[in-house]
Formats: C-alpha cells, sequence, structure tokens
C-alpha cells in the first residue's frame, strides 16, 4: 500500500506527520500521550518525546552489607564497620547526615547500619538520631513520641518499616531499620552543594569520590576512610576485596538460588525499564554475607526502584523468607503511608504530602490507637488536649466551652444560641472540615492583643476547639475585635486605651499599640528606721539590724553639684 502525499504509512493505515505515534520501552503511545518520567512530563508530539527539562531531586542510597549508591548513581562497597559522614552541606554548615555501622552477619564480618545522625546548624541541640530499633532521639538522648514536628522537622513513622524524617529546606531521610536500607533524598537547590560517601551531586559520577581535603581518591576504600568521623575506630585495610561467597560457601546454593528470582518471572515487568543485573551481583554478596535479612533487603530495594516506572512487585507473598507478619488489624502494602491513618490525624492535621513506603499500616477507614497499638473505628479514638489523653465520650471544660470527645476529636457541646457571635465575629465550627479534618485550629490558637504582645508561636500540636474568633487581621480582646494598633493596655488591673497617659513624680507613661512607652526621671524616696531597730532603705528593702555601735544612717558618696 502506497500512503498519499503527505501522509505516513503507519500499522496499516496512512496518518498525517503529527498523529505518528511515539515508543518508549517496546509500547506504542498515540501522539498526544504524556508519561511521567521522574519529575520530569514527555508528551508524543509527532513521533517524538517533547519533554520537560526540571532539575530533579536526588537520592542516595545505603542498603544491605554498605552498598552506597551516589546522588548521581556511581555504586561502590567498603567494609565500612565505623562512623561516616554520608552527606553535608558543602558551603556552609547547614546540614550533616551521619551513619553510625556496627559488624553483622553470621561471623561478624559484614556491616550494618545502627543509627543514623542528622544536625542542622551544627548545632547539636537540632541533632535527631533514627536507631536501629525504630526510635527517634533528640538532641542525643531525648527520645521523642511520633508523629513529631517542629519548625525544622517533621518525623513520622511512615510504616511498621520505616522512619522518615522531612525538612524545610528540601532534604528527606527514610531509613528501613529491620532491613539496613536508607534513602536520602535532595531538592533540586542543593545541587552541587553536597560531599561526603554521597558524592557531589552535580551529575558527574567521575568526581563523586571527592575527599575533605579537595582531592578525588581513586578507590572505595581510600575515599571511605576519607569521610570516617571517629578516630578511635580502626581503618578498613586497603587489600583486595573477598567476595562473600568465596568467605562463605556454605551460602553459596542458597544465594545462587533465591537471587536468581530477580531474574525470573516474578521481576519481569520491571526489566524492560531497569536491568536487575547490578542488584543481582548486590543480592549474591549480601545474602552470602549476612544471610535472609539482606536478602529480603536486595529484593526490596530492586522492587522499589521498579516503582518508580509504576510497576508493582508484591514479592513478599511468593518469596517465603522474606514475608512479613503485620500485627493484628493491620495489613501489609508495597506502597502504604500510616500518615492518615492515625487517631491523632483527626484532632492535629498532619502535613503527609506524597511519600510511601511498604509495610504494615491501619487498612482504610480505620485508625492507629496509640494506646492500644490497635487499629479502630474513628467511633473508639481518643481525643489529646493539652497534652493529655481523653477517651470517647468524655466531656471536658475548655476556654471555649464545653467540649466531647467524639471521633478522635473535640466537638463543641455549646447551645445552638451560644453560637451567635458579637458583631464583627465569626463561630469556627471543627465539624465543618473537609473529610472530618480541620485545616486550622479554632479557637484553639486565636490571636488576641495578649498572645500578639508576648509573640507566643502556637503549637503544631494544638487540636481544633470551635468558637467564635475575629477575622483575619484582627486581635481579639474581650469580645471585640480591634487593630493591632488599637490594642489597649493592662496595668494593676485596668484598661488604657491608645494615647492614654499615666504619671507620676518618678515617671510618664504613654499607652501605644498595647503597651506603655515610658520616660523614668529621678523621684524622691525615702528611708525609714522604726520599732525595735527595724530598717526600710529608700529602695524599699526592709531588714533588721542589731548591734550597740554607732552606724551611719546615710552617707553623700559624692559631693553635690548645685
Amino acid at each position: 500500500m502506497k500512503a498519499s502525499t503527505g501522509l505516513i504509512y503507519e500499522d496499516g493505515s496512512c496518518v498525517a506527520p503529527t498523529e505518528c505515534p511515539c515508543e518508549y520501552h517496546g509500547m506504542v503511545y498515540p501522539s498526544g500521550q504524556t508519561l511521567q518520567e521522574e519529575c520530569n512530563n514527555c508528551t508524543c508530539l509527532g513521533g517524538v518525546w517533547n519533554c520537560t527539562d526540571n532539575s530533579c531531586p536526588g537520592e542516595c542510597s545505603v542498603t544491605g552489607d554498605m552498598y552506597f549508591r551516589s546522588f548521581d548513581g556511581r555504586i561502590f562497597t567498603f567494609p565500612a564497620t565505623c562512623q561516616y559522614v554520608l552527606a553535608k552541606s558543602r558551603n556552609s554548615g547547614k546540614f550533616t547526615v551521619t551513619i553510625q555501622n556496627a559488624p553483622c552477619g553470621a561471623n561478624l564480618d559484614g556491616a550494618c547500619i545502627q543509627s543514623v545522625n542528622l544536625v542542622i546548624d551544627e548545632d547539636t541541640r537540632t541533632e535527631i538520631t533514627l536507631s536501629h530499633v525504630g526510635e527517634v532521639f533528640m538532641a542525643g538522648q531525648y527520645r521523642i513520641s511520633l508523629p513529631y514536628s517542629d519548625d525544622i522537622f517533621y518525623i513520622q513513622k511512615l510504616s511498621s518499616m520505616f522512619l522518615q524524617v522531612r525538612t524545610v529546606f528540601g532534604l528527606h531521610l527514610q531509613y528501613s531499620w529491620t532491613e539496613f536500607r536508607l534513602y536520602l533524598q535532595a531538592d533540586e537547590t542543593w545541587k552541587d552543594n553536597t560531599v561526603g560517601l554521597c558524592g557531589t551531586f552535580n551529575g558527574n559520577i567521575q568526581d563523586d569520590f571527592l575527599s575533605p581535603s579537595g582531592m578525588i581518591e581513586s578507590t572505595p576504600h581510600l575515599f571511605g576512610n576519607a569521610w570516617k568521623v571517629s578516630s578511635a575506630c580502626s581503618l578498613s585495610l586497603s587489600t583486595p576485596q573477598l567476595d562473600p561467597c568465596d568467605t562463605h560457601q556454605q551460602a553459596v546454593t542458597y544465594a545462587s538460588e533465591m537471587c536468581d528470582i530477580l531474574n525470573q518471572d516474578l521481576f519481569s515487568a520491571c526489566h524492560e525499564y531497569l536491568s536487575p543485573t547490578p542488584f543481582h551481583q548486590q543480592c549474591h554478596a549480601d545474602t552470602c554475607s549476612c544471610g535472609t535479612t539482606c536478602l529480603c533487603s536486595s529484593l526490596a530495594h530492586y522492587a522499589r526502584h521498579c516503582r518508580r516506572f509504576s510497576v508493582i512487585i508484591d514479592f513478599r507473598s511468593h518469596v517465603s523468607d522474606c514475608a512479613v507478619t503485620c500485627p493484628a488489624t493491620m495489613e501489609y502494602g508495597t506502597c502504604v503511608s500510616s500518615c492518615q491513618r492515625r487517631c491523632s490525624s483527626l484532632s492535629v492535621p498532619q502535613r503527609c504530602g506524597g511519600d510511601c513506603e511498604e509495610g504494615c499500616v491501619c487498612p482504610q477507614g480505620s485508625f492507629y490507637n496509640h494506646r492500644t497499638h490497635t487499629c479502630v473505628h474513628r467511633s473508639e479514638c481518643p481525643c489529646s488536649f493539652l497534652g493529655a489523653d481523653y477517651e470517647p465520650g468524655d466531656v471536658i471544660l475548655t476556654s471555649a466551652g464545653v467540649q466531647l470527645c467524639l471521633n478522635g476529636k473535640l466537638v463543641s457541646q455549646t447551645a445552638e444560641t451560644d453560637r451567635l457571635c458579637p458583631p464583627g465575629q465569626l463561630y469556627l465550627n471543627c465539624s465543618d472540615g473537609e473529610n472530618n479534618l480541620t485545616p486550622g485550629r479554632g479557637v484553639a490558637c486565636e490571636r488576641t492583643c495578649e498572645s500578639f504582645l508576648l509573640n507566643i508561636t502556637c503549637s503544631a500540636h494544638e487540636p481544633c476547639v470551635s468558637g467564635c474568633a475575629c477575622p483575619p487581621g484582627l486581635l481579639k480582646h474581650g469580645d471585640e475585635c480591634f487593630e493591632p494598633d488599637s490594642c489597649p493596655c493592662l496595668w494593676k488591673g485596668k484598661e488604657y486605651f491608645p494615647g492614654d497617659r499615666v504619671s507620676s513624680s518618678c515617671y510618664q507613661c504613654v499607652c501605644q499599640h498595647g503597651m506603655f512607652q515610658c520616660m523614668f526621671r529621678p523621684c524622691p524616696s525615702m528611708c525609714t528606721t522604726y520599732g525595735d531597730r527595724h530598717y526600710r532603705t529608700f529602695d524599699g528593702l526592709l531588714f533588721d539590724y542589731a548591734g550597740a555601735c554607732k552606724v551611719y544612717l546615710v552617707k553623700i558618696c559624692r559631693p553635690l553639684l548645685y
């Protein structure tokens, strides 16, 4: 068949050039189809993929028996049994991430992550430590309850297998303490501004082995030891590294049989997107070194990479050695998040994002009760208020009125007539939030003249409380709303409005913006002696003095000037 003039023969018919399809990994996509490739969108236009050119975040990983993958994709390993700088900001002290490793495996000849440390602005008070048992510590010593958030961090248990730390400046940590996997993600703002074992994040793997001295090391051993933190830890020798399968020959058959799963049908859907060869090599060596734990870590590492191409592989349901047993009432998922499945999320909005990892979480529609450690219906969720927990049905009295613990949050029991607010105010009802979640906190964090003067930041953990509040931009005082400049001043239980003056022989003050502006001047005072040797000084101090000697009651210490 011959195509008409100006047309192109395609799959048995003639089409205009602009209608030509595009190919990607063996699949044919029609013109106009859009695919996502990492953080870029690609659209098929006339047989050619037209892609955006966004700068994507980078990911560095440490998996199994110390296999590193840098931000730029360089893969290497070395015997890393000390503490090392994984990544730090190159041009500032904004962040430093270190990992503490320890010997592990049948003969303790491997290395596994024991803890992960993140320090912000070189200040140990902002140090976060993720331990190998899934606990999180602040400042190196205080164990914190999750989820936790402040002005810098948001930390949560993403699933039964992963801890997650997100920062406001574009650094994310996801740590699987059960299978020795760590993923460090850095936003594109950190490009060409990192050093450490994760490399330079500039798209060039040739300079990833940059040492603290500014020179590029030639081997993984030299590079790794250059970023060792503790001088008390012995250096790993730069001798040729033996294949763990040569050292542990009794494990070779198991490692070969189990790791070959990566090359078989179970993972075949991912092969066209990502070659399993380097993952198979790591799996074989790691499984010989540290057995089933490292086997499952290697398989999960490949499955996680496949998920980036929208290929979901639930290998744990087919590989019994890697099966996950969830606690009662929970269920396993390959890409899940516990963020909106906790009772605490019903009363305090959570900053979830779109992150997910494998693990056990509560089924959709149920919520994790941190008191019973089970998944329950929302009607069985306790309510949290000012650090205390209340059972469903409890009634408490707050500054905003009577509140009932219902479906995991406090609900106002104020009569409908009491919801009629004073003129100029709005009634904020926590029950009106979308999906029963309110992005604000009602009057729990209302702006008043008093709080404005104290400059207090409302806690991120405050639950929503219904009540009357002033419109945005105004401050509440009593039952009235004021512009910030019109707030009254309080002194000795009395109110003074802007421009009101208070004066005496010692001072003259004027109320401005809710606080007194004063001018002080010297004023007369009196020293008193009375009774049986009781004294009161010029400054008002009362004391007794018993003595038979002559003493000065008052004496001039410098000449008076007239």
